[in-house]
């Protein structure tokens, strides 16, 4: 120390062990930690004479020796601890982590889910315990945020608690302070709740040569829309995302990529439906009104899920459109003798093992060609 205050002007003071001492021509000095790392030379400030001691100098720099003997970086290892001392003293709402893990997941998302993702806890939860720090979260507040919709709600409710969960583990694996057991604790306070699965209303079979035959002159998109649903059995999204690109009018084929079918964003691989003649027919009356390419775009842009619903209950039919698929495999289990494969395959369905599927590769199409053409005979019957 004596030696620091006997020195005149800048200079740099060796202490020894990696310590040095660097005296400023105003006087001031600032103690480094100046040390070699796989090559490179690198100092690194302890802080100014008045805010820590020599002596206090001289003991980081032993608790730096000794990670550097250990092969770690000290200003490396530094950052790192305050990084994390900065992550335990900042404060993290419900929301913002709910927020981080919605735009963590978001790119595995199919586009068409990851509204449906974030709006059970935009509109549940958030309002109530959103501005809650996630520290001071517990069980009850979960509880009483849910309890209104645990039974009125149960599905919209769970998946509220299972994507707060989520929310939790991702906030933990960040090291911020949460306690991930209040989940747990708040499902104990809510209690079980007994939910009886219910089926989509499907139309019988025998009633759709009829429905079929009030639909056939009406040009509006719903009806179209409708139509094409009960040829097809396609589900909703790629229904309402169908594209004319899509078409390969050669092969009589409709070609939708993975990402509209159901299944795992990525791994879900594309699927091809026939196009029996009634298709094409619908087909060539969306043309006349092709708007970006989209087979059923209105006025506001891609139909929505509700627009085919909505016209069948203007019909004061209680069926729902997801329903026709259940139609149409009842119908060629009782009245065909389509092969079980073929007909899961007809539908979008997995058939066989990840084994099997490795090895037969085919899409059945030209059987399915077939059972479709018999499908539409069928629905189109009373038409003729």
């Amino acid at each position: 120390m004596a030696q620091i205050n006997r020195a005149v002007g800048p200079r740099k003071l060796s202490d020894g062990g990696n310590l040095w001492a660097h005296k400023q021509a105003s006087g001031s000095v600032q103690f480094k930690f100046v040390y070699d790392f796989r090559g490179k030379r690198r100092d690194m400030g302890l802080g100014g004479l008045g805010k820590i001691t020599l002596k206090q100098a001289r003991s980081m720099a032993e608790n730096y020796r000794l990670m550097l003997g250990a092969g770690l970086d000290p200003i490396t290892e530094r950052d790192s601890i305050r990084r994390q001392a900065d992550i335990l003293t900042k404060e993290y709402s419900v929301e913002q982590i709910c927020a981080e893990t919605f735009d963590e997941i978001k790119p595995t998302l199919k586009e068409s889910a990851r509204d449906r993702w974030f709006s059970p806890l935009r509109i549940h939860v958030l309002p109530k315990i959103g501005t809650l720090n996630v520290s001071d979260l517990t069980q009850h507040h979960i509880h009483n945020a849910l309890k209104p919709i645990w039974r009125s709600k149960h599905e919209t409710a769970d998946k509220c608690l299972r994507r707060l969960g989520m929310a939790l583990t991702r906030a933990k694996a960040h090291d911020v302070d949460v306690n991930l057991g209040v989940i747990d604790s708040a499902r104990a306070l809510l209690g079980k709740v007994t939910v009886k699965p219910t089926n989509i209303k499907a139309m019988p079979y025998e009633e759709i040569p009829d429905l079929y035959r009030d639909l056939y002159d009406d040009k509006l998109l719903g009806a179209l829309a409708l139509k094409f649903t009960i040829l097809t059995a396609l589900r909703s999204t790629p229904l309402r995302n169908a594209r004319f690109e899509f078409i390969d009018e050669p092969t009589r084929t409709m070609r939708f990529p993975g990402h509209l079918m159901k299944g795992k964003e990525g791994l879900t691989p594309d699927f091809t439906i026939p196009l029996c003649d009634e298709c094409s027919e619908i087909i060539t009356q969306c043309r006349a009104n092709e708007r970006r390419g989209y087979m059923f775009y209105g006025a506001r842009g891609v139909i929505s899920d509700a627009t085919v619903g909505a016209y069948l209950t203007r019909l004061g039919i209680a069926a729902r459109p997801h329903g026709f698929r259940s139609s149409m495999r009842t119908w060629l289990s009782e009245q065909t003798d389509c092969p079980r494969d073929v007909a899961e395959m007809m539908l979008a369905h997995i058939v066989g093992s990840t084994v099997e599927r490795a090895y037969n590769r085919t899409d059945l199409i030209e059987q399915r060609r077939v059972y479709q053409k018999m499908w539409s005979d069928y629905v189109t019957s009373k038409i003729r």
